[in-house]
């Protein structure tokens, strides 16, 4: 993914990407599932949908589904965007990703407070690593389950 913008907004500073290639549902959904199995699964905070409507939360659905999102029935169907947040042991704060279907761009939002002390330290391309390895590994899942070689979670 390649750093696009940043923008702050209600004490929150959001990091917009674009990915080498447009999202569509299935990717977004191996996207999602590769960010809360590597990182966020220990305190994951938020799964939802969003339509052109306010979100619909999901969160207990993908607890109670042992964090498999495909067994979450209505975020199986697709919409317009994919929210995931939590605190990151990776990244050490607080992080929430929007994957947003049939577009190239994703964002990933922290802190503001938190974000002022990253930039200061690593500038723009704090996050760029990390949302890069999420995109390469959403292409792997995504490769594996058509190729047959893993199952869907």
């Amino acid at each position: 993914m390649i750093f696009k913008e940043k923008k702050e907004n209600s004490g929150w500073t959001y990091f917009w990407y674009t990915t080498t290639w447009r999202m569509w549902y299935e990717f977004i959904l191996c996207a999602a599932e590769e960010l809360i199995k590597d990182d966020l699964h220990e305190h994951l905070g938020r799964v939802a949908f969003k339509d052109m409507s306010a979100a619909t939360e999901c969160l207990e659905a993908v607890k109670a589904n042992d964090f498999n999102i495909r067994q979450c029935g209505d975020l199986c169907n697709e919409h317009g965007s994919v929210i995931v947040s939590g605190f990151s042991k990776i990244m050490e704060c607080p992080m929430q990703f929007e994957f947003h279907n049939q577009t190239n761009l994703c964002s990933v939002a922290i802190p503001s407070k938190m974000a002022s002390d990253l930039l200061e330290k690593y500038g723009n391309d704090v996050f760029t690593n990390y949302v890069n390895s999420v995109e390469i590994k959403a292409h792997i899942r995504l490769t594996l389950i058509s190729e047959g070689l893993c199952k869907p979670e």
